[in-house]
């Protein structure tokens, strides 16, 4: 994983890893590393294995070709915006015939942090979603940004072309409706609607 803008080793960052046995500080940008005057560019790649641990974490089969590029800069005397382009390509499972789903993504990315000494990270949530802050401290987590935009920006229920065709093409016997004796119970409301009426 890389990133233009250096942090350094005290900051203690870890790498986006569920077991976290890949230390590298570079998935993070320290806060005390950015320019006020400038604009910081980063750059975000994970290592496959990173790739693969993100993939698990989010429930997807794999993630390929993830980059996570743009700049960082100062809104305030504590505070800073990030604002990017993600590109990733998710393979996820089909949720009808559990087939491999691939998925495209290319998405614009803002967020906005703030910065508090000594404080846990945490999200504070305001009524418009561009205005959400995020308290962060001592660095900023681009591993942890792009996992939130992947986890936002996937479909929920993933299924392959025609996938949804399968789940109606029953027979007219022994559809996934009928009793088990063959009789569909709506044509048994119409038969007893028919009587009562009749």
């Amino acid at each position: 994983m890389r990133v233009s803008s250096k942090a350094s080793a005290k900051d203690g960052c870890e790498p986006y890893c569920t077991n976290g046995s890949e230390s590298n500080p570079r998935d993070r940008v320290a806060i005390e590393s950015l320019s006020l005057k400038n604009p910081n560019p980063f750059l975000f790649v994970p290592r496959r294995s990173a790739a693969a641990a993100m993939a698990e974490d989010i429930g997807a089969i794999g993630i390929k070709k993830l980059r996570f590029e743009g700049n960082i800069v100062s809104t305030g005397v504590s505070s800073w915006q990030l604002s990017g382009q993600l590109g990733a390509t998710v393979i996820q499972e089909c949720v009808v015939t559990l087939a491999p789903k691939k998925t495209r993504l290319d998405v614009v990315v803002v967020r906005d942090f703030s910065m508090e000494e000594g404080a846990e990270p945490t999200r504070t949530y305001q009524p418009v979603p561009k205005l959400d802050i995020e308290t962060v401290a001592g660095a900023i987590n681009l591993a942890a940004v792009a996992r939130e935009v992947l986890l936002l920006e996937l479909p929920t229920y993933p299924k392959v072309e025609g996938a949804e065709t399968n789940l109606l093409d029953f027979p007219d016997d022994s559809g996934s409706d009928s009793h088990g004796d063959g009789r569909r119970p709506f044509a048994s409301l119409s038969e007893l609607r028919n009587r009562l009426c009749g």
